[in-house]
């Protein structure tokens, strides 16, 4: 393989707080997305998402070059309860799922010549964007929008509506309670990630790679494109255009005063 390009960047600037990664070694590439906290609860003096990036991160660089799918990701999931244990949290995060460190992942296995996706990281391949979107994310997003058109439509102006981040507060109390359906088959809204416990193959979407070219990215660039640059142009212009995120895209959140974006993102192109 060979790196064309790569980037990584914290939505606040500071790279202690980016919560986005990315591996490479000679077997696996792949781009992790730690997801944004819904709690003040920290591991080693880091967020769960920014624990979990850094700890998924170590355990590829430990997998054997011929894991399977489902060899991949339960020893992801088990080489994070041994991070739990470790730390003598494992029962803490037993009991209390909405603190436990969660991430998507794109991953490209050479080997098994595939990428594999869970959780709502991106794969370009043959000009062809692949997505695992999560529904409830979908959902929370328009229902972010409408409240913040009806309140721009009263008289609140969107400079206001962004710093005060009332669309985010409007739904946080449903984002509080997500946890309910992560890896859990039961719900209509189940959506797969990685957080060391149960985690089931059938939210895995897997690619067969083919071409010469392919790239992996999270969901912090809302439109993949063949090109770092490229990919990066349009975030610039969307956010130009709509820093709330709420009319030409819509989002969960919007670009806070003193931020680069609404996300930490991640993006790697190489060549096979």
């Amino acid at each position: 393989m060979k790196i064309i390009e790569k980037k990584l960047q914290s939505k606040t600037n500071n790279p202690e707080k980016c919560e986005d990664n990315i591996v490479i070694d000679d077997n696996f590439v792949g781009v992790i997305d730690g997801a944004t906290s819904k709690t003040d609860y920290k591991i080693d003096g880091k967020t769960p998402g920014r624990f979990a990036s850094q700890k998924i991160e170590e355990a590829i660089s430990r997998l054997k070059p011929e894991a399977t799918l489902e060899e991949t990701f339960e020893f992801i999931n088990g080489y994070l309860q041994k991070c739990y244990k470790d730390r003598n949290i494992k029962d803490f995060l037993i009991n209390n799922p909405r603190a436990r460190p969660t991430a998507s992942l794109a991953l490209y296995s050479v080997l098994q010549g595939k990428i594999w996706l869970i959780g709502d990281c991106k794969g370009l391949i043959n000009d062809e964007v692949h997505t695992n979107n999560k529904e409830i994310d979908e959902i929370l997003s328009q229902v972010r929008s409408l409240f913040l058109e009806l309140e721009n439509l009263k008289g609140i102006s969107k400079t206001k509506l962004l710093k005060k981040k009332k669309g985010r507060e409007y739904i946080f109390p449903l984002l509080k309670q997500q946890f309910l359906i992560r890896n859990n088959t039961s719900s209509q809204y189940s959506y797969g990630v990685l957080d060391g416990f149960e985690c089931f193959t059938e939210d895995v979407k897997c690619l067969d790679v083919e071409g010469e070219e392919i790239i992996l990215a999270s969901d912090g660039y809302p439109k993949l494109f063949n090109t770092l640059e490229q990919s990066e142009k349009y975030l610039k212009e969307l956010i130009e255009n709509d820093p709330l995120l709420f009319e030409e895209y819509k989002s969960t959140k919007g670009v806070y005063q003193g931020y680069n974006s609404f996300d930490d993102r991640a993006y790697i192109r190489i060549q096979i």
